[in-house]
């Protein structure tokens, strides 16, 4: 009974002799901004979470008002608005 796990063998001419394509310098430089994009996207998303929970916290615990004017505060530290 086998219990391991079987690896195949990869000789290094295998990998040496894979195709590589050849990209584009405009089209290397648009991944490139959506890649940077995709991570400024992520750290906002993170950002925007934080702000609506602790929102969410202080409309619980405190009033929805204050709650509401310290997420636009901080919406507007971030240059975003909110539409109501």
């Amino acid at each position: 009974m086998n219990a391991g796990t079987s690896y195949p063998v990869i000789d290094d001419n295998d990998i040496l002799n894979l195709p590589f394509p050849i990209i584009p310098r405009d089209i290397q430089d648009e991944m490139q901004g959506k890649i940077t994009g995709m991570y400024s996207a992520k750290v906002l998303s993170k950002h925007l979470l934080c702000i609506a929970k602790r929102g969410v916290e202080m409309a619980t615990e405190q009033n929805e008002k204050d709650a509401l004017r310290w997420i636009e505060t901080e919406l507007k530290k971030l240059k975003i608005r909110a539409d109501q």
